[in-house]
């Protein structure tokens, strides 16, 4: 009988879990079950969808029997669920949590738009719950679009500061075939409150732009720079959603999204091949 994880629960399928369910769903002898509080979500044939009450115990607690990991994408609003998932997860013998991060290196932080993940991963610890944290950057198949600031079909660009800060980036299919790997072949004892730092490309905006520019003959950008110190003080006035864009690019032009604390773990899967900025860009118009 095999050791390694066979049996996930992913809450949150839509987005980022819609790549983990599949990328799971297509790995030999994995049990996947998606957790939705409607029972019509669309997922592959060989997926069960359970439909649960995130306010109710006893529902989470009988969907999770037998989940040997649970997996969370859970966002905005929906993140609140994560803690009655947590505590139904550790109640039904789940051995691993994999909690919503997939984005800024959170370890230690105290800033108002993401300690809240923070004191989640404090709370698995104080129910006993192991748990794996992902860290990836943001997503290139995602962040490069006008709501952040990325306009190229109309040839113009908004972010703050001036541009020149290293930035690592991981695109959603990238994360979920890397996480279907090492959850499904690395032994638990290396999985065990772990923390994962993934990076597909490594660029600066000012070098996305260019990358842009490149892939896309005759198109030009032109670029707005919000001073650093004008965007920090929004977010400091307006510790809300409604300035967490400006706080990510913030973040990103202080260098929030590289980890410092030791090596990357793209290693952990070899034959990964993670998608270049090139390559995303170049499927631009």
């Amino acid at each position: 009988m095999s050791t390694n994880y066979t049996t996930f629960a992913v809450a949150g399928a839509g987005g980022l879990g819609s790549f983990i369910v599949s990328a799971l769903a297509s790995r030999p002898g994995v049990s996947v079950v998606v957790l939705s509080r409607s029972a019509s979500s669309k997922v592959p044939a060989n997926v069960t969808v359970k439909q649960v009450d995130y306010t109710s115990p006893g529902s989470l607690i009988s969907a999770l029997k037998g989940v040997d990991v649970v997996i969370s994408t859970l966002s905005g609003e929906g993140f609140a669920a994560q803690t009655p998932l947590a505590d139904a997860a550790k109640a039904a013998g789940t051995q691993l949590f994999v909690p919503s991060e997939f984005g800024l290196v959170t370890e230690g932080i105290t800033d108002a738009h993401l300690a809240f993940k923070e004191a989640f991963a404090k709370h698995l610890k104080e129910i006993g719950l192991p748990s794996l944290r992902v860290f990836t950057g943001p997503f290139s198949d995602f962040l490069f679009n006008p709501y952040v600031g990325f306009d190229f079909p109309n040839g113009k660009a908004t972010w703050v500061g001036k541009g020149d800060t290293p930035i690592g980036f991981t695109a959603r299919p990238d994360i979920a075939s890397f996480l279907a790997h090492t959850l499904t072949s690395l032994p638990p004892s290396k999985l065990s409150n772990a923390i994962f730092r993934l990076e597909g490309d490594r660029k600066s905006f000012n070098e996305v732009v260019g990358i842009y520019e490149k892939t896309h003959p005759g198109k030009k950008v032109t670029v707005t720079h919000t001073p650093i110190e004008e965007a920090k003080s929004k977010v400091a006035k307006d510790p809300s959603a409604a300035t967490f864009v400006t706080y990510l690019l913030v973040s990103l032009e202080e260098g929030k999204s590289i980890y410092n604390s030791g090596p990357l773990d793209n290693e952990l899967f070899p034959e990964w091949k993670p998608q270049t900025i090139e390559s995303i860009l170049s499927a631009y118009e």
